[in-house]
């Protein structure tokens, strides 16, 4: 994805009468050398404000500075300065999407996107070519970077600006096809179509709300929301790892919303839950810039110290789509094959690995969709999996979501596991998602012995998800004593009442535990000691819809 960019970058460099270079090298041995062959005055890049660039580029402008180069550094890959925002909240970031809302609001519009670079601009800065471009400062390939492409497959997502703005025009048009055809609840068929654009393009990573019952691709033969397991595939204008990589700015991204709002809502503001998707990734770039230890437990000031289990073996199961629960398996396997899966398939597969079934570290679980994920952001992906294994932003942990009931919601045909899991192919849906439960001759009429050709479940989820939820009651009860709280402000954590966008149980309240640097050291129940289930609160275990949340 990366290479296509590149060489897809040169292409429109080339119409302009000139070529990208492709330096190799590290920055500092590089930029050193290129100062002086190039005679270079003035260095201009894009601020990254994750802290280990920040710490990078920091170097780079010392050692621009001690050559004589001056440094111009711009701020576009976030909406909004960063620092703007937290020089607003008592130079601190703000905790709680509430408080980072209402900072955004008061800075008022971001700036609008630059217009695309023109000829006549370059040809006041043509570098000088030389026939031998390629093989000096070309776009290196996969084999020179020393991968193995036997047997590669083609890509799901093809890499490149001209791809993102291709797959956003095709799906601005097609609502502004369907808006135009539609006849009464305008305001409300509006609000449905533009958010579910701004989630098709960026919920992939950030954690936000829908309140409508579809989620990645709104749109199938350019006029029904995709639902079910349909949603569940990459869409064709899908747009997260463009994003993600600068191939289709957020401002862009922002500034189409509102116009195509605007355009069918005459004089009408746009709401602010139209950008909510780029709002959550905006307030996780705001927390993460200033936090070195923001994608780590211990000595992270915002994050809930858990005494999570230790068992690489579990681990290795969850990452390699082994657990015995076939929903689980499908969306690590996908997350294997394509890079991309879902957002609310991520919110299913970090649930089971963190606090519903495995009790293992959300960390794990980061550095390996950090590895896997096209569209991984540093910030993103750790403030998600804080989110949602509970150690930060959201403390609604009785809300569990079922490796088999959640999955037999979205896909009750078993049409995306039997995609990913074609071993599974020939059971009847009644049993796909939970092969187990099959009698014996189904399982080998579909010519797949649980136990042989598919591993059992690793765990029952049940009673661990039941004794999971004990062990993050003690947790949050030992920080309440730890801090002093009162008993009402602890039944305050788990109010839902205050939610920004529908995020559940991210109050001002919590703000005060972000204090908390001590590991939390409790008494663990065991299974034999799991206290009885009050069906008032743990029905959600197994059968609750779980609020429509975005990793």
């Amino acid at each position: 994805f990366l290479l296509e960019s590149l060489e897809d970058l040169d292409r429109s460099l080339r119409q302009l009468k000139s070529r990208l270079f492709v330096v190799r090298g590290q920055p500092t041995d590089v930029f050193s050398c290129l100062f002086k062959k190039w005679n270079i005055t003035r260095l201009t890049f894009e601020h990254d404000s994750e802290p280990y660039c920040r710490e990078r580029d920091a170097t780079i402008v010392k050692m621009a500075h001690e050559h004589g180069v001056e440094t111009c550094v711009r701020h576009s890959n976030t909406l909004y300065m960063l620092s703007s925002i937290i020089a607003m909240n008592h130079n601190k970031p703000p905790l709680t999407f509430k408080r980072f809302k209402a900072i955004v609001q008061q800075l008022g519009l971001p700036k609008s996107p630059l217009a695309t670079v023109s000829r006549q601009q370059m040809e006041t800065c043509s570098p000088p070519l030389s026939a031998a471009h390629d093989q000096q400062y070309g776009v290196l390939s996969l084999d020179e970077l020393g991968f193995k492409t036997d047997g590669l497959t083609t890509a799901v997502w093809k890499g490149g600006e001209t791809e993102a703005l291709m797959r956003l025009d095709k799906k601005v048009s097609q609502a502004a096809v369907f808006l135009s055809s539609s006849t009464g609840f305008l305001e409300s068929r509006t609000l449905f179509l533009l958010h579910r654009l701004n989630v098709d393009m960026t919920s992939a990573s950030a954690p936000g709300v829908s309140p409508f019952p579809c989620a990645q691709g709104w749109l199938l033969s350019e006029s029904q929301p995709r639902r079910g397991a349909d949603c569940l595939f990459a869409s064709p204008t899908g747009l997260t790892p463009y994003i993600r990589f600068g191939c289709l700015s957020c401002r862009t991204l922002y500034f189409t919303l509102r116009e195509l709002y605007m355009k069918t809502r005459k004089n009408g503001t746009p709401p602010f839950s139209l950008y909510s998707q780029l709002m959550w990734r905006e307030f996780f770039y705001t927390t993460g810039t200033d936090n070195p230890h923001f994608d780590r437990m211990v000595g992270n000031p915002v994050c809930v110290q858990i005494p999570w289990d230790h068992d690489a073996e579990a681990l290795a199961k969850w990452a390699q789509g082994r657990t015995g629960f076939p929903w689980i398996d499908a969306v690590m396997t996908q997350l294997r094959q394509e890079g991309w899966v879902h957002h609310l398939a991520r919110h299913a597969v970090a649930c089971f690995l963190t606090r519903g079934d495995l009790w293992l570290s959300w960390e794990c679980g980061m550095k390996v969709f950090d590895e896997l994920l096209l569209d991984g952001d540093w910030s993103i992906n750790a403030g998600s999996w804080m989110w949602v294994s509970c150690s930060a932003f959201f403390q609604q942990f009785f809300h569990c979501y079922c490796p088999v009931g959640f999955g037999r919601r979205i896909d009750p045909s078993g049409a995306y596991i039997r995609h990913y899991l074609p071993q599974l192919a020939g059971y009847p849906d009644q049993y796909i998602h939970e092969p187990w439960s099959a009698p014996d001759w189904v399982q080998k009429e579909a010519k797949c012995v649980v136990g042989v050709d598919y591993p059992r479940p690793m765990v029952d989820h049940g009673q661990r998800s039941r004794l999971n939820i004990e062990r993050m009651k003690q947790v949050y009860q030992q920080i309440s004593s730890y801090k002093g709280l009162r008993e009402a402000e602890f039944s305050c954590m788990m109010d839902t009442s205050e939610a920004p966008s529908g995020i559940q149980g991210t109050t001002e309240a919590l703000a005060s535990l972000s204090e908390v640097r001590k590991t939390v050291t409790v008494g663990m129940a065991t299974p034999g000691e799991i206290p009885p289930v009050r069906k008032r609160n743990f029905s959600s275990v197994e059968e609750e819809t779980p609020r429509k949340t975005t990793i």
